[in-house]
């Protein structure tokens, strides 16, 4: 869910053919997030949607994605995320007394630094439920876990704080899954799971 206002949502649909990104052989459109959600249903799949509303936070943004979300039934199936903290904690007033299902959308925050008591400024600040946390965050580029490549020289206390509330950990962008990388240090952890530019070696790598 990009930078685009509610009164846009369909902007996408109704662009014409000068404006609209195109593959080369000229057939096929860029997807709105309905055509992506529709199509997760039918591959049967889970899938995170990323509310991308700073800074510019385009009015009616959030809304848009519920009102995707809930035209394709596919609340089952979304994880809710955002950088902007704001956006995850309002989500529960913006839903429609007739859409009560959308309330059980589990939702994260995304954090690029770490935090001082994590679970705490997550479910009693925020209201959500995952830790969406970047490999950087977790040491992934510190002097420490350059030197010594382990699971121990990450941030190993704050994943075992979070692991002992069973708050769900997802890392992001990690594409090293070398036998005895990040992604396998990672995992030796206990986290819950990877966002990954390379998916097929990531799912090759975990078999």
């Amino acid at each position: 869910a990009g930078e685009r206002s509610a009164a846009a949502f369909g902007t996408l649909e109704n662009m014409d053919g000068s404006r609209r990104s195109h593959y080369r052989s000229g057939r096929i459109r860029v997807p709105t997030l309905v055509d992506a959600l529709a199509l997760t249903a039918d591959r049967d799949w889970l899938v995170n949607v990323e509310i991308k509303s700073f800074p510019g936070n385009p009015p009616g943004l959030a809304e848009a994605v519920l009102e995707a979300i809930a035209r394709t039934d596919t609340a089952s199936r979304v994880l809710l995320s955002s950088f902007d903290h704001r956006d995850i904690a309002r989500i529960p007033c913006l839903i429609p007394p007739t859409r009560q299902d959308l309330l059980g959308i589990p939702r994260g925050i995304l954090v690029a630094t770490p935090l001082f008591r994590p679970h705490a400024y997550l479910a009693e600040i925020v209201g959500a439920h995952t830790f969406h946390a970047s490999a950087k965050c977790l040491g992934s580029e510190s002097i420490g876990y350059r030197h010594r490549r382990t699971a121990e020289a990450l941030w190993s206390d704050g994943i075992a704080e979070l692991r002992s509330r069973e708050v769900p950990i997802l890392v992001y962008t990690v594409n090293d899954h070398q036998p005895g990388g990040l992604a396998d240090h990672l995992a030796e952890l206990g986290v819950d799971g990877l966002f990954t530019d390379d998916p097929v070696g990531m799912r090759s790598h975990f078999g």
